[in-house]
């Protein structure tokens, strides 16, 4: 993730960009038979770029889908297939990972130091506030939702700004240990793509 803080109208206003690796399973991309090494990674790119299309305003509002954008300088190539270097591969899903279970344990951190982890307790909280109005003597604050709805949708994979990850396959945002086992078997099945999204 990268903070860019621009002004605008003598304003200073964070945006944020996140690096998206998009997983592509390369047999569901429609490549010419007989087809260079070239033209693959753009069919492969092409894919992961619309495969993800319709998470505009949901996963993003702007992107950079024709290089990695930010990332470009650790990312030049921009598409890279698993059997080129598996290693390095797995090394950027196990990234993949650290940083979607940072943010399930961050959330369920904030939402221990606020509710506990009744759900029944959190949602009662929740549901009987009086009003748009928050009272932090009793647990609810500003932010108590919001931290339950990331814990929810990061565990359920759906795909957000802060998700950093999209499994065109399976069209989910979770990566499992199923697809890493996948991978390992078939390497020369699996790329990824790297975009910088911006919200």
């Amino acid at each position: 993730m990268l903070c860019c803080p621009p002004a605008l109208n003598g304003r200073k206003e964070i945006t944020m960009h996140y690096l998206h690796k998009i997983l592509v399973h390369i047999p569901s991309v429609h490549i010419e038979e007989g087809a260079d090494r070239e033209t693959q990674l753009k069919q492969i790119i092409s894919h992961a770029r619309s495969e993800t299309e319709c998470y505009y305003e949901r996963a993003y509002d702007w992107r950079e889908d024709d290089s990695a954008g930010r990332w470009e300088d650790e990312y030049p190539q921009i598409a890279y297939i698993a059997s080129d270097d598996l290693e390095w591969f797995l090394k950027e899903l196990e990234e993949v990972n650290a940083t979607q279970k940072g943010s399930i344990d961050y959330s369920l951190q904030q939402l221990k130091e606020t509710f506990g982890t009744d759900l029944a307790v959190i949602a009662d909280k929740l549901w009987s506030r009086p009003g748009n109005n928050y009272d932090a003597a009793q647990g609810v604050t500003e932010m108590s939702a919001y931290y339950l709805r990331t814990l929810a949708q990061l565990l359920y994979g759906e795909y957000r700004c802060d998700s950093c990850f999209y499994n065109t396959n399976d069209h989910t945002a979770r990566l499992y240990p199923s697809d890493i086992d996948m991978i390992k078997k078939n390497p020369e099945e699996w790329a990824l793509v790297m975009f910088d999204y911006h919200y």
